[in-house]
């Protein structure tokens, strides 16, 4: 299996560039293990730190030649021709794509580390075995996942939608007769009683 794709890596970089609401989502779902090498780990992070600073995205053109990269770095970006679309039902097979890249490289790394360990005269086992789950922990909790939330309808703006829950009665009760009690809670909650 291969462990990296750069110019899935490059595409990546080249839609996030595309500032459209499609690549803030996946600029979201990323982060540096997504990117192997030193020159789009770079501009990465070049793209949040300019994101993060200015609220906007970095384009293509000015990241290829922002200087605060490295020249070997908008070289190897600036030879990436390919046409990018930012097209939102792309979004999910790049993430996926680029996780499985980033989760192959970890596994990887963490077998190679465990073979020289083993190759030794002596092993501390705990050792080898806690870095083993640490690894696969950060495999676990970084997996990326693109969620929308829509909130209300096309006609309704957040405004209402958030009007009407806080004006809405809540959720049924039942009184409990204890005054305290019904004054700061209403009453217990219908699905709460057995």
């Amino acid at each position: 299996m291969k462990l990296v794709n750069r110019d899935l890596e490059k595409r990546a970089l080249k839609f996030v560039c595309k500032g459209t609401p499609a690549s803030n989502k996946l600029l979201a779902s990323l982060n540096e293990d997504h990117f192997s090498n030193n020159y789009t780990r770079q501009a990465f992070k070049r793209i949040r730190a300019f994101a993060s600073q200015r609220s906007e995205i970095i384009s293509w053109s000015e990241l290829t030649s922002d200087p605060a990269l490295a020249e070997e770095a908008r070289s190897v970006l600036k030879s990436f021709k390919e046409p990018v679309k930012a097209d939102e039902k792309a979004l999910p097979g790049i993430v996926r794509s680029l996780d499985k890249y980033r989760k192959a490289r970890l596994l990887y790394d963490m077998y190679k580390d465990g073979a020289e360990e083993l190759g030794k005269d002596s092993i501390d086992e705990d050792a080898l075995v806690e870095k083993a789950a640490d690894v696969i922990s950060r495999i676990r909790s970084s997996t990326s996942h693109i969620t929308s939330v829509n909130i209300g309808h096309k006609d309704n703006s957040g405004i209402n939608v958030v009007k009407k829950v806080l004006n809405s009665k809540g959720l049924p009760v039942i009184p409990t007769g204890i005054k305290a009690f019904d004054d700061e809670n209403r009453g217990f909650f219908i699905g709460s009683l057995v």
